[in-house]
């Protein structure tokens, strides 16, 4: 119908400037499909220059189709907007993004979006973070201690955006089975919330298995030159059979390659895997203990965690090079310890006998009740991803409704995906995967200097 109207409109039509409009109309329709995959893309304007703009589809060569707004009409613009979300807006919206300030209130609108600004004039420069894709804490305590009761609830109190690392997948390994904790739990447990339902926030899938074989099945999986996995989570045993030692040696390849680790032990003896990868990697301490717990503990702003009861809430610890990452704490003022719980032991001591300085490079993040250092991290470098250790693995299953608990799972599977640092790398946070994990990687990493893998034999 339109080819119709066309013809008959440039028969009848003497104006030159006109036909060269229409003709310039037509050579877009034309081409849009091939500047959509040519490394750049061209725009028109009436009585200008062609101009050219860098093409971002080697940074994100899924979405760049969606994110070119090739018919931009101003010549001064900056930067490009980059949706991390496969969601586009409305041509109105795109155009209106030219303005930053509108950019914002757009963005503030819609919690499916997460945009990076990258400078055209400088294109090697790392992009610019728009802080909407963070959420912020909802309560600013100027105390040390933030003895608040109650957790900040309801709409943007999660650490990212909905549906940001859609389509990303957590490996839940947990060979150690009972009524109240087992694998089926962690996907549907009555009425109770689940870490299902605290990682399907962000869009994360998790895949369970509860025996080694399989779990190292999944973890040797190769999609593309890449693990199909950005994080593994290990729920301890009481025993270690050898597939479980091969798995473990796995698992610090896994590390290694940038994946995220999370062991959660519990009271003796579910500290198994837990204890035997702290000896493979000589960090010079194993958890241990069976301390009832069922109590909470409170923010500490400082991080000293002087006393008892307490969990970090400094902000200034998650950095990456200089990207401030996003927190642990996020919006966390009270956590509920969870029972029957373990702690670090160092050289025979235990609770606050054990000082943050002797688990360095750790960082503790919470001291229980009782004094005892029960959750801990290494936070990732270009070297190997984010560990996290966690002394009561029952709040992932009867805990959940506990105050604290269901937004601390939702925080460590926010924070190990690493969004921050995958941004400033210029890398689709979604779209992040670590490398292969194969048997060879066990060779390889058995003559790295300081690594005790004779333990796995």
């Amino acid at each position: 119908m339109w080819i119709y109207w066309f013809y008959n409109f440039w028969k009848y039509c003497n104006c030159e400037n006109i036909k060269l409009f229409l003709l310039s109309i037509c050579d877009k329709q034309e081409n849009k499909k091939k500047n959509y995959n040519a490394s750049s893309l061209n725009y028109f304007s009436i009585g200008k220059k062609i101009k050219e703009k860098p093409s971002i589809e080697k940074e994100y060569p899924n979405d760049a189709e969606k994110e070119i707004d090739s018919n931009s009409k101003d010549d001064n613009i900056s930067n490009i907007n980059i949706d991390i979300k496969n969601e586009g807006k409305s041509p109105k919206e795109k155009e209106s993004s030219i303005d930053s300030e509108k950019e914002k209130d757009n963005h503030s609108k819609d919690d499916n979006k997460s945009n990076i600004n990258i400078d055209i004039k400088n294109p090697e420069k790392p992009p610019q973070i728009d802080i909407n894709i963070f959420h912020k804490e909802i309560i600013d305590t100027a105390n040390t201690i933030a003895n608040i009761n109650i957790n900040p609830e309801g709409p943007d109190c999660e650490m990212y955006q909905s549906k940001i690392l859609l389509g990303q997948k957590i490996l839940i390994v947990m060979v150690y089975y009972n009524d109240t904790c087992n694998t089926g739990k962690l996907y549907k447990n009555g009425d109770n919330k689940t870490v299902k339902d605290a990682v399907s926030h962000y869009g994360i899938e998790i895949v369970s298995v509860n025996n080694y074989f399989d779990a190292i099945k999944e973890l040797t999986k190769d999609e593309n030159g890449k693990c199909p996995y950005y994080a593994c989570w290990v729920i301890n045993n009481y025993q270690i059979e050898d597939k479980g030692k091969l798995f473990l040696k796995l698992l610090y390849a896994f590390w290694r390659k940038g994946g995220a680790v999370v062991l959660f032990a519990d009271n003796e003896p579910y500290i198994e895997e837990t204890n035997f990868f702290l000896t493979m990697i000589n960090a010079g301490f194993t958890m241990n203990g069976n301390y009832i717990g069922q109590k909470h503990i409170y923010g500490d702003n400082s991080g000293l965690l002087n006393s008892p009861a307490l969990f970090n809430r400094q902000e200034d610890i998650y950095k990456y090079k200089e990207i401030k990452r996003g927190s642990l704490s996020h919006n966390l003022y009270c956590i509920y310890e969870g029972d029957t719980i373990s702690s670090i032991t160092k050289n025979g001591k235990r609770g606050m006998d054990v000082k943050l300085s002797d688990i360095a490079p750790f960082i503790a993040f919470a001291r229980d009740s009782e004094g005892g250092i029960t959750s801990l991290m290494k936070l990732a470098n270009d070297d190997y991803g984010d560990l996290i250790i966690d002394g009561g693995f029952t709040k992932l299953f009867i805990n959940m409704k506990e105050n604290g608990t269901f937004r601390y799972v939702q925080n460590i599977a926010g924070f190990t995906a690493r969004i921050d640092v995958h941004i400033s790398n210029k890398i689709n946070p979604k779209l992040y995967r670590p490398k292969k994990v194969t048997l060879d990687d066990i060779k390889n990493y058995e003559s790295i200097e300081g690594l005790n893998m004779k333990v796995c034999w």
